[in-house]
């Protein structure tokens, strides 16, 4: 991989850990809002900041042997500033009121099962076994979120007004 893809790689990667940021602090406000349910929002919010960790890691890997990485399907900043873009103004909402739970569960889930935050896998092809891992470990950790926040709506269903 040439060093312009590299740079270009590297801008994804920084945009999507900002987009891991933003999620964070959705889930944070959560926990804020629904006292009851903090421990559940706070543990999906720490998740995404170590998401940031492993982008970083991945970051570090590519720029250090960028040879072994070649494109496997672009993804461009422009979809995924979209998508922060989208979360930031919904973590404005949930300040203000204007979601209930339900709206906020729906919303989370529906973020998990996001393309952003389901194609890192789909990114990059290469050999490097720590990179693989790293990648692995974000995608397992997205379906465990899916599948809590899926659970969490199943069990709140007839309390929701």
């Amino acid at each position: 991989m040439g060093p312009a893809d590299v740079n270009n790689i590297l801008k994804v990667m920084e945009a999507m850990a900002e987009l891991e940021l933003a999620i964070s602090e959705f889930y944070k406000t959560c926990g804020e809002i629904w006292q009851e349910d903090k421990p559940f929002w706070s543990g999906l919010a720490e998740a995404e900041i170590c998401h940031v960790e492993f982008i970083k890691s991945m970051a570090g890997r590519l720029r250090k042997n960028p040879g072994i990485f070649e494109i496997a399907r672009p993804i461009n900043t422009v979809a995924i500033n979209t998508a922060i873009n989208g979360v930031k103004n919904n973590v404005q909402k949930l300040k203000k009121g204007d979601f209930d739970k339900k709206k906020a569960l729906f919303i989370s889930r529906d973020t998990e099962l996001s393309i952003l935050e389901s194609k890192y896998a789909d990114m990059l092809k290469t050999t490097d076994h720590d990179f693989k891992t790293l990648v692995t470990e974000i995608t397992v950790q997205t379906e465990n979120h899916r599948n809590l926040l899926t659970h969490k709506i199943e069990q709140a269903k007839g309390t929701f007004s």
